[in-house]
């Protein structure tokens, strides 16, 4: 069984959607909020390959990469950047800046992104959306 999927209440855009190996690119993710369903806060979620060794980096204090293993790790996943993305508006959408490193072997990045719906005490209130994929050319 599964629940039926609610309408997107977001949109993601990246420019530019492609990076090239042996390179580092500046990527800006752009989350719009399309109307006044849910609240200002999503997660925003990139990953990349990490066979490649590809590392995704932001300035952004709104973003971080995981940690890995138990407490008192301070090792985090180089191929994974986590966004907590607040105050996003109808008129109003977070940008966010992200360096995508590529090694020789070329690493696609996907996006997945989580927010909220209306009746946040109900279960099954949020919703996950596909974001695009950054290709990755030799």
């Amino acid at each position: 069984m599964s629940w039926p999927s609610p309408e997107p209440t977001h949109r993601i855009d990246v420019s530019p959607r492609t990076v090239r190996s042996g390179r580092t690119t500046t990527v800006t993710y752009t989350v719009t909020r399309l109307g006044a369903r849910g609240d200002s806060n999503a997660r925003l979620g990139l990953v990349g390959e990490a066979t490649t060794g590809v590392r995704l980096t932001s300035a952004d204090r709104q973003c971080s990469n995981p940690l890995t293993g138990g407490y008192p790790s301070s090792q985090r996943q180089a191929h994974v950047l986590d966004c907590a993305l607040v105050d996003i508006q109808p008129g109003h959408p977070s940008t966010v800046k992200v360096d995508v490193q590529v090694g020789k072997s070329c690493s696609t990045v996907v996006s997945k992104m989580g927010y909220w719906l209306p009746k946040g005490q109900d279960t099954y209130t949020g919703n996950m959306m596909q974001g695009p994929t950054l290709t990755c050319v030799p």
